[in-house]
């Protein structure tokens, strides 16, 4: 089937995962929209503790707890589901926020909202 319908999730049990790696061993991403079980929070705990203790990342947690035995699911996004907007430089944090406004208002996606979308000022400027 070309295009089989959509029903439920798709699912895939993660066994590693890498930061912005160089090269990348397959063509999966983390969208960063998690949803962890209080095991998360012991395991950044001992990343702190051990690893890192200054700074803190989501990744380590998840790589802590695939090195003691934690199991972690990802869920399969489709494309008709959603969409994907990047957000790591400023101007594309601005476009996902001004978008994610006008769909809260009721704008429809893909089209454009009455007024302007508003201009961020600060720390992502």
């Amino acid at each position: 089937v070309a295009r089989p319908p959509f029903e439920g999730f798709r699912r895939l049990e993660v066994r590693a995962m890498v930061e912005k790696p160089d090269r990348p061993r397959s063509h999966w991403a983390a969208t960063a929209v998690y949803a962890f079980a209080p095991s998360l929070f012991e395991a950044l705990a001992a990343v702190r503790r051990h690893r890192h203790p200054a700074e803190l990342e989501v990744t380590d947690g998840v790589r802590h707890l695939l090195e003691h035995n934690g199991r972690i699911q990802a869920l399969i996004l489709d494309r008709r589901v959603g969409e994907w907007r990047s957000v790591g430089s400023p101007d594309g944090f601005r476009k996902a926020l001004a978008r994610s406004h006008r769909i809260a208002r009721g704008h429809p996606p893909g089209r454009p909202s009455p007024a302007r979308p508003p201009r961020y000022r600060g720390a992502y400027d």
